[in-house]
C-alpha cells in the first residue's frame, strides 16, 4: 500500500514543478487537474480518466474505471494552462497545456485493486 502514497507525493511534486516552469512564461497559470492515463499491454494510451481525486480512494476508483476499458497499466498525469491575465484565463483566451507532467507507470495490483473488483 505504500506505493499509492508515493504516487500521490510524486504527483504533487510533479505538478508543483510544472507550475514553476509555466510561471516563467505566463502571468496566470491554472492546473488542468489530475488525470489517470489508462494504458494497454504495449504502453499505448487507451483513454484518460479525467478529474481524478488525488487521494487513495480517488485513484483506486479511477483505476477500477480504467480496468473496465481494458487498461492494464496506469499513470497519473496532468497539465497546466497559461494566460496573460485572469480575464483571458476566465474568458477562454488561454493557451492549453503550456506545461505537462507524468508520473510513474503502475498496475492495479500494485496499489491494492484486484482485477475482479472491476468486473
Amino acid at each position: 500500500m505504500q506505493l499509492i502514497r508515493l504516487l500521490i507525493e510524486e504527483a504533487k511534486q510533479n505538478r508543483g514543478k510544472a507550475f514553476q516552469y509555466a510561471k516563467l512564461n505566463w502571468r496566470v497559470v491554472r492546473s488542468r487537474g489530475v488525470e489517470l492515463a489508462c494504458l494497454d499491454n504495449d504502453g499505448q494510451l487507451i483513454d484518460p480518466v479525467f478529474d481524478v481525486k488525488l487521494t487513495r480512494q480517488g485513484i483506486r476508483d479511477a483505476v477500477k474505471d480504467g480496468l473496465y476499458m481494458g487498461a492494464v497499466k496506469f499513470a497519473l498525469t496532468g497539465g497546466i494552462d497559461g494566460a496573460d491575465s485572469v480575464w483571458a484565463m476566465n474568458n477562454w483566451e488561454y493557451e492549453p497545456r503550456v506545461e505537462h507532467w507524468d508520473g510513474r507507470t503502475f498496475t492495479a495490483e500494485e496499489i491494492g485493486v484486484a482485477i475482479d473488483e472491476a468486473a
